[in-house]
């Protein structure tokens, strides 16, 4: 009986020793948000109290049929707008919960909640439209959604859990989106593609502001462990914005500075996020620029000191640089980023020195078309794909690093007269799919048959003696 207790003692300390790794991986965990909305609350929205139940809407233009079947009142005027107000529609995977086309009448869309369609609501060729106080929830694409839509006012509205974005404008210009809260959207909270001269106002942000276009005004908004970022698409997008330090990053203000020179800490006092576009002999120096979506990011700057920051935990890349010469990038922390630790484009003549660059969810350094540029010294560990993976680059020296636990350590592609010596690098070990947990059951089932034979023997061993 000793013997039997023994074995279920140690069958007892290799569960308590494996379970943890199968069963409190950090990776699976989910992660809580700050503000929850469910269905239930929703319907128990104070002014959804008195709402009814609908089907879908679909108004091309046709506001008189859609009046005298009772979709709507009023006359389409600017006094006495059409309105459509306090209905709850079942999208059920279609298009739209409510979709308003080629309209230029006057109207309101208020006190509705729309959800399981792939828009809540959309307008198409729509102007002089006011959204208001809607809960648009749980669509496939966007809870609000504009397109080729001009004048129209978005406000009050709640637009979460959609499976892309929470409020998005495409080719749509001179609106107002202001005073709305989105949370828990997959991409962004507020997109615009290609839509300019828009006013972006005091709204309560938790899954980011994505701008493409120009001319458009950001002041007021609340960004929560997200920030801001200008589409790639085409660098002008940098130049041509109205942003102000009122829009707050975790409660730090965002710095948006075009065409400086010589800024220094004074410039930068509790940065949450930075964007600067054609800057020059700067100095960006102990900041936390962390749970944002790019901490820092520089377009076409030349001669700026980057260093000792904590650049981690944003949702896309540590620090994003396109063009530019001569910058020093040091001692700097930039880890647990969503994408790259550094992603880099079209680059010459910069130093990446003593910085530690790890834990990023995709590649170390991520280099495009970078010459003549110096990396040495940094710690560049535990990154989920490459250390350092380059395309298109040329004449760059790679020394003295430290590569351990990456997939792999480098990378190069299309890329040539690069040297890369006396780095340190150890590739992640890959391992067989599932081989630990085989390997723990195959070593619980040899237990469970020695413990098996032990009980048999027992057994016999009673049995003859009382036979004697």
């Amino acid at each position: 009986m000793k013997s039997n207790r023994k074995i279920t003692t140690l069958i007892l300390i290799i569960l308590a020793i494996i379970s943890p790794i199968y069963f409190d991986n950090p990776r699976f965990n989910v992660k809580n948000s700050d503000i929850t909305l469910n269905h239930n609350d929703i319907f128990n929205h104070t002014n959804l109290k008195i709402s009814t139940f609908s089907e879908k809407i679909h108004i091309d233009n046709n506001w008189t049929a859609a009046k005298a079947v009772g979709l709507c009142t009023g006359n389409g005027t600017y006094s006495e707008p059409y309105i459509i107000k306090d209905l709850v529609i079942d999208g059920d995977g279609a298009e739209s919960c409510i979709l308003i086309e080629y309209s230029e009448v006057f109207f309101k869309i208020e006190n509705c909640n729309v959800f399981n369609s792939y828009f809540g609501i959309r307008l198409t060729n729509t102007k002089n439209a006011r959204i208001l106080n809607n809960t648009c929830s749980s669509n496939k694409i966007s809870g609000i959604s504009l397109s080729h839509s001009n004048n129209n006012n978005i406000s009050g509205n709640i637009a979460n859990s959609n499976d892309f974005h929470g409020i998005s404008l495409f080719y749509s210009d001179m609106n107002n989106i202001s005073e709305n809260i989105e949370q828990d959207n997959s991409n962004y909270g507020i997109s615009l593609y290609d839509s300019d001269n828009n006013l972006i106002l005091n709204n309560i942000i938790n899954s980011g502001i994505e701008l493409g276009g120009i001319y458009n005004n950001l002041s007021g908004n609340l960004m929560n462990k997200c920030g801001l970022r200008i589409s790639h698409s085409n660098t002008m997008n940098f130049y041509y914005q109205n942003i102000d330090i009122t829009n707050l990053i975790n409660g730090k203000s965002l710095y948006y500075y075009t065409n400086e020179q010589d800024l220094g800490p004074n410039n930068f006092t509790n940065a949450g996020q930075i964007i600067m576009a054609s800057c020059s002999n700067s100095l960006v120096t102990n900041l936390n620029l962390s749970y944002s979506d790019t901490g820092l990011t520089l377009i076409n700057c030349d001669d700026i000191i980057i260093t000792r920051n904590s650049i981690n935990n944003n949702r896309r890349d540590g620090i994003y640089i396109f063009g530019g010469d001569n910058n020093t990038i040091s001692e700097n922390s930039v880890s647990y980023n969503n994408h790259n630790g550094v992603f880099l484009e079209l680059n010459t003549n910069n130093s990446f020195l003593e910085n530690n660059i790890s834990y990023n969810d995709f590649n170390g350094f991520y280099c495009y078309s970078l010459e003549n540029s110096f990396i040495s010294g940094n710690d560049i560990n535990h990154n989920q794909k490459y250390g350092i993976y380059f395309i298109n680059c040329k004449k760059n020296m790679i020394r003295g690093n430290l590569l351990i636990g990456n997939e792999k350590c480098f990378n190069e592609e299309y890329s040539e007269d690069n040297v890369f010596e006396n780095n340190e690098c150890r590739d992640r070990t890959s391992s067989i799919p599932g081989y630990n947990l085989f390997l723990l059951l195959g070593i619980l089932s040899i237990l469970a048959i020695i413990l098996n034979k032990k009980i048999k023997k027992s057994s016999f061993k009673t049995i003859f003696i009382k036979c004697d």
